[in-house]
């Protein structure tokens, strides 16, 4: 599989992957994408600015979703 694709963000991830393997220093964070990283950012700027929704909500809402009344 891996030497099926040429995209670069798929392959830095291997790589990083198997850094980690042989080293323990390795940060998760250098193994996620600048996508996924931002989508961490944001989020903890939001809850920082109090931007959060309680999970008693959010199941009642995919409740809602998947339970229609």
């Amino acid at each position: 599989m891996v030497v099926e694709t040429d995209d670069p963000v798929i392959l830095e991830q291997i790589a990083a992957m198997f850094a980690s393997l042989r080293d323990e220093e390795v940060d998760w964070w250098d193994m996620i994408s600048e996508e996924e990283k931002g989508g961490i950012e944001t989020g903890t700027a939001q809850a920082l600015e109090g931007k959060v929704v309680s999970w008693e909500a959010v199941q009642q809402k995919a409740g809602q979703k998947i339970r229609p009344q």
